[in-house]
């Protein structure tokens, strides 16, 4: 391959964003620079979708890293790519190179995602709201009046007035016993009760919820729940802020239901148990089992059949909130003078 540029990319060493190493993590790569922009709009990208920017794990660009590229601007030279990294620990290098022109094709690959994952929903690209589901499962959704947005990493999904929604057929024929439920949400005023970022639909059972609740007149507390004859609900619930992007998670584990909010554990549940389903669609936006509605933006929804950990969690949500600072870059090669700290300047350029 012939590169015509290459940087080191370095994961945080601040353990308080990333407190124990994870295995096979699709860590983001999302910054804006002059340096990615194509040659046309002065950069040194070669192909106009960004497809000859590729990973590597080695400095001679030998080793390739399977990654997803979710957008590419030409104009601007703003990325987001989704990079699998086999052992995402604190310090960890790898490699980035472009410029190559004979690179013409996405090398995106489901394989991005472990096979835990079963739904991956990137919402991209705030201009052209994009539903396809990135793992090899092809859960796409539906979109019923959503528009696209700014995500909290690049594009989103916005709910502007009731009864729009996103939904898709079901993620499996049988119950996840286990499962992590994530995403970002940011509401547009107070919510109707159930109205959910993700939701498994009711037939009976429900296996897997992530919304809206409120016992008080709030309207803005979440919780994460499943009911299989009675409602398994963590507690208590916890208050999200108007109008401000708020990274959720809920995982069941088989003995404790746990809702995470901006990467801490914010209520629990103690219930050994084993959650149902009746197989139906899965639900973004919309109550498991009515027309309640959200009404704001979501952003990278995941639904996977396994309870990720607390260190996953705490992974999940700095690496998308503040990419810049959660993976950090030299010089690229070729750029010429450039400031001793390179990082900093990639963090006040980052979208």
């Amino acid at each position: 391959m012939a590169f015509t540029r290459s940087t080191i990319l370095t994961v945080t060493s601040d353990t308080a964003k990333l407190s124990a190493t994870q295995t096979s993590f699709a860590v983001p790569v999302a910054q804006t620079h002059v340096d990615w922009k194509t040659i046309a709009n002065g950069g040194y990208v070669a192909n106009a979708n960004g497809y000859d920017i590729r990973f590597f794990s080695d400095a001679a660009l030998t080793t390739a890293l399977t990654f997803e590229l979710e957008s590419y601007n030409a104009t601007t030279g703003a990325i987001v790519f989704h990079v699998l990294l086999a052992s995402c620990a604190v310090g960890t290098v790898f490699y980035c190179a472009w410029g190559d022109a004979s690179l013409t094709t996405n090398a995106s690959s489901t394989s991005t995602w472990d096979s835990n994952f079963k739904l991956v929903l990137h919402v991209p690209d705030g201009t052209t709201l994009g539903t396809n589901d990135s793992t090899s499962n092809a859960k796409n959704a539906t979109n019923h009046g959503g528009g696209a947005t700014t995500g909290k990493l690049g594009g989103g999904l916005t709910f502007t007035a009731g009864a729009q929604y996103m939904d898709g057929t079901a993620l499996s024929a049988s119950a996840f016993t286990t499962h992590t439920v994530s995403g970002w949400l940011k509401p547009n005023g107070n919510q109707s009760p159930g109205s959910s970022l993700a939701t498994d639909q009711y037939g009976g059972n429900i296996n897997w919820t992530l919304h809206f609740w409120n016992n008080d007149s709030a309207g803005l507390k979440i919780l994460g729940a499943f009911y299989n004859g009675a409602w398994r609900r963590t507690t208590p619930e916890v208050s999200v802020t108007d109008g401000v992007w708020t990274h959720a998670a809920y995982t069941y584990d088989g003995s404790t239901l746990t809702l995470y909010v901006n990467g801490v554990s914010s209520a629990t549940l103690s219930y050994s148990g084993t959650p149902a389903t009746d197989a139906l669609s899965y639900r973004i936006g919309k109550r498991w089992d009515n027309n309640d509605t959200f009404k704001g933006d979501l952003d990278e929804i995941r639904v996977s059949n396994t309870a990720r950990s607390a260190s996953w969690i705490l992974a999940e949500y700095h690496s998308q909130n503040d990419p810049a600072t959660f993976v950090t870059f030299s010089t690229p090669t070729g750029l010429g003078a450039a400031p001793a700290a390179f990082s900093g300047f990639f963090a006040l350029m980052g979208s």
